[in-house]
């Protein structure tokens, strides 16, 4: 399989895209790319500004699998692009963001919105929750959004107790106890006082 990493909203992340598609930001130890690659059986090229694809190129064959530059690969995420058929487009409803689709044609970054696509739509539980909490603020990295719920989902509505470090304003507190449930006991520490 042909991966393509496109850059998405590159623009929201400049300085550091005037050198470097939005997937070769690095995040952490790893890159965006060096990411995918790890749990991606097949070459990665990039869909890029014109002037860096010299150096990124692009690379099209019969089957491309195109995935936005920007999102961090999951367990779930990865099951559902494996699945897509020629034609499927994988699209984030709340943040209005496309996150991968299927195409045997040369795509570009300007020709995207003219291309037919059957659209499935990416949601999680633990990503409702999120969206939903409005009781306080939450500051959580969306794509540790999908790691929570994989890692938390074996916990649900058991008793259990848990201990967040860096509550900041007690919004992950709410989250986790709404994801967890009524049985669970949620407790958070943070450097500076209420």
């Amino acid at each position: 399989m042909n991966y393509i990493l496109f850059d998405d909203r590159r623009n929201n992340l400049l300085p550091f895209t005037y050198t470097r598609p939005v997937s070769e930001i690095r995040c952490g130890i790893l890159t965006i790319t060096e990411k995918w690659a790890h749990h991606l059986d097949g070459e990665i090229s990039f869909l890029t500004e014109d002037y860096l694809q010299v150096k990124y190129p692009v690379n099209y064959t019969t089957e491309n699998v195109y995935i936005n530059g920007s999102i961090f690969p999951n367990d779930s995420l990865l099951e559902v692009i494996d699945r897509m058929e020629e034609g499927d487009l994988l699209f984030h409803l709340e943040k209005e963001k496309v996150i991968a689709f299927k195409s045997n044609q040369k795509v570009e970054l300007d020709n995207l919105e003219s291309l037919q696509f059957v659209q499935h739509n990416y949601e999680g539980e633990f990503l409702d929750l999120f969206i939903d909490e409005n009781e306080y603020q939450v500051t959580k990295w969306h794509h540790y959004l999908p790691l929570y719920e994989k890692y938390l989902m074996p916990y649900k509505n058991k008793s259990v107790k848990m201990l967040e470090i860096g509550v900041d304003d007690g919004g992950g507190l709410s989250l986790f106890k709404k994801f967890l449930g009524e049985k669970s006991k949620i407790y958070g520490i943070d450097i500076k006082p209420p």
